[in-house]
């Protein structure tokens, strides 16, 4: 689901930039996406219907998956159910009637490594279990096929049952370290660990042995043998991780769409008129300003002023200086204000963090050269 702006009634557009409205003066900047810490959010249902911006609701997925797996008719790894739902091009059939199946493909909007972070939230709700010892195959359990039998609304957050950015580079990063690590112990990657093993791995971000010694299936002896160089591998992804956003970022905002967005910005078309010339929605278009931003191809600070409510601008920076871990969500429930202007308003005090600290730095420089 995407969250909709409202057009008429969000403080984040109340008239044209030339017009003007209330004038603030902090400084906008982008987030920047913490690696160390696990934000994942609780798994399990919610009976409510309502749904935020950082909220999905899984019924249809959860239903195409599980009732896949009855129809192939025996166990089968993680990867070629979420290639069977997606009906992926890289898909090698182990049985060709496979493609005759009514379940084949029902999942095609879906990613495949979208569907296989949904099995793995299946498995810790129980609705599908880990063939061991070797980890390779899954099977729905007796709870699955209850709920198949009667599946309800299933709503949970989004970040429970998608990769982060950052998730999606360590996944990347263990499969080429298991594919090294295969070759000089003369053993074929999954012989190393499986699929499901290095996605446990990727969700727990062990930093030590005793936390990867937790992860399931990495066993006594994975540990000895193996164990120091997944470790090392998650660390070296963690501090790196910010590099390697950082080049993707000004990479990407020289192709696609970023071109005529920046210069549509430029020439003070307004961001409804940019997402209907772009057809794109309202907050697809404020990511990528954001992004545009932070790649200092534009300068949001002046539009920032002249079109974010006053108001709804200080109440965001000040629920964000108060809260010692604020997410958008909470600030979204306790303030009522939509998400982009949130999104603006963390940005503005993070920056204003940001200058304060320079500034101090430039204070304390000049204080030595005084002393000097």
């Amino acid at each position: 689901m995407i969250y909709a702006l409202p057009l008429l009634r969000s403080p984040l557009f109340p008239c044209h930039p030339s017009k003007g409205s209330d004038v603030c003066t902090i400084k906008n900047n982008l987030f920047i996406h913490s690696t160390i810490v696990n934000m994942k959010s609780e798994a399990g249902n919610v009976e409510s219907s309502k749904m935020s911006y950082f909220d999905l609701d899984i019924q249809p997925m959860v239903q195409a998956i599980l009732q896949a797996m009855l129809d192939l008719n025996r166990p089968y790894g993680q990867n070629y159910i979420a290639q069977f739902v997606t009906a992926d091009k890289y898909l090698s059939f182990r049985v060709p009637d496979h493609r005759h199946l009514q379940s084949y493909g029902k999942l095609r909007a879906q990613s495949v490594n979208d569907v296989v972070a949904l099995i793995h939230h299946l498995v810790d709700v129980a609705y599908v279990a880990v063939g061991e010892p070797d980890y390779l195959t899954i099977s729905v359990t007796d709870s699955g096929r209850a709920w198949l039998a009667n599946p309800q609304q299933w709503i949970v957050a989004r970040d429970r049952v998608q990769y982060s950015p950052f998730e999606r580079y360590l996944r990347d990063a263990l499969r080429q370290h298991r594919r090294e690590a295969g070759l000089k112990a003369d053993l074929k990657p999954w012989e190393v660990i499986s699929d499901y093993i290095l996605d446990r791995i990727v969700l727990a971000k062990p930093l030590d042995l005793d936390s990867l010694s937790r992860v399931p299936g990495f066993d006594t002896r994975k540990c000895e043998q193996f164990g120091i160089g997944f470790v090392k591998a998650v660390q070296e992804v963690i501090e790196h991780f910010e590099e390697y956003r950082r080049a993707n970022l000004l990479a990407r905002v020289k192709r696609g769409q970023f071109p005529r967005i920046k210069k549509l910005f430029q020439e003070n078309v307004t961001i409804p008129e940019i997402a209907t010339a772009c057809v794109l929605k309202l907050n697809t278009v404020c990511n990528y300003l954001r992004d545009l931003h932070e790649a200092n191809e534009i300068d949001l600070v002046p539009w920032i002023e002249r079109n974010i409510n006053s108001k709804a601008l200080f109440q965001g920076v000040e629920y964000f200086e108060r809260v010692s871990r604020p997410r958008l969500k909470e600030a979204h429930e306790t303030l009522n204000i939509d998400y982009n202007t949130l999104h603006f308003c963390r940005l503005y005090h993070r920056d204003k963090r940001m200058r304060e600290q320079e500034a101090a730095m430039v204070r304390h420089d000049r204080a030595l050269q005084m002393a000097s």
